[in-house]
């Protein structure tokens, strides 16, 4: 099994390349939130340009995990 890391999963769902019944699966807005949220950025739905940023500025897993974990927490609040 290979690992992914964290920004590899937010590509691959902003790409629409995750199942809905994966528990990685974030939908593609949520994506876009999570990384226009960590990075400052807005490259809309361009997973190049997107994949191209990310690759020249690296963050760390912890950065990552945090800034999922917000978006989620306002998801739920969305929901009630």
């Amino acid at each position: 099994m290979c690992r992914l890391y964290p920004d590899e999963i937010v590509l691959l769902n902003l790409d629409g390349k995750v199942r809905r019944n994966s528990r990685i699966f974030r939908s593609k807005e949520a994506a876009y939130k999570i990384l226009k949220e960590l990075t400052g950025k807005d490259f809309g739905y361009n997973v190049r340009a997107w994949r191209r940023w990310l690759k020249k500025h690296q963050y760390n897993a912890k950065t990552w995990a945090r800034a999922m974990s917000i978006v989620d927490a306002k998801d739920s609040e969305m929901e009630v």
